[in-house]
């Protein structure tokens, strides 16, 4: 007895044929190493990131756009890079990967995880108990990142990457939140993140910290 001959059902008449190949998307630990590559690059130059470059495992090189910045001098930097998961069915499509980087006194780097990272509570990942659920991949990646915007070998920093879920504001609260401005009575300076419409494009503006938002 033969079997049955096997061939491909016909489409429905609403079917339409692709046009052209699933967009490619990054992954949540590439995101998180832009973030802090563009957060370290603030901190260091004093200098707001539009654009940031990192380097995949691969070897392969990529773009994101920042789609926020701030900055207190010489204390912290913040930035947010929005995540583009592609064609795929990804839950975490336009997260927020939000990272925060200080300096320490101690060269190096020390990944610490903000609001949205769970914090390893048994063994069997290979990550230290009790720091965050980050993998040595993504790790890694945040590292290199890092490393090629400050020199690691002669100054220290600590990274906090935090993540929101699409359409919302990062639940870190901002660089200058519960802080003192960079000069008496100045403003805290960023990069649209305190400008209203959020994702207005304007290259700076100014607000005292903790100022409510207007409408311009």
């Amino acid at each position: 007895m033969r079997d049955p001959e096997l061939r491909e059902p016909d489409l429905p008449r609403t079917a339409k044929v692709r046009q052209k190949a699933l967009r490619t998307g990054w992954t949540t630990g590439t995101c998180a190493s832009a973030a802090a590559k563009a957060a370290a690059t603030t901190l260091d130059t004093g200098e707001m990131q539009d654009t940031v470059e990192v380097g995949l495992p691969g070897g392969q090189r990529v773009r994101f756009e920042v789609d926020e910045c701030t900055l207190i001098p010489g204390q912290e930097a913040e930035a947010v890079v929005v995540k583009d998961a592609g064609d795929d069915p990804d839950v975490t499509h336009g997260a927020r990967l939000t990272a925060t980087v200080r300096w320490r006194d101690e060269p190096g780097i020390e990944l610490d995880g903000g609001v949205g990272v769970g914090v390893v509570t048994k063994p069997g990942l290979g990550l230290e108990l009790g720091g965050p659920a980050i993998n040595p991949v993504p790790r890694a990646m945040i590292t290199q990142a890092v490393s090629e915007a400050v020199d690691l070998t002669k100054r220290g920093v600590t990274v906090i990457i935090s993540a929101s879920s699409a359409g919302s504001r990062s639940s870190a609260p901002p660089a200058s939140s519960g802080r003192s401005p960079p000069r008496p009575g100045g403003p805290a300076w960023s990069r649209r993140s305190r400008c209203w419409p959020p994702r207005a494009r304007t290259r700076w503006c100014c607000a005292p910290a903790g100022a409510p938002r207007r409408a311009r």
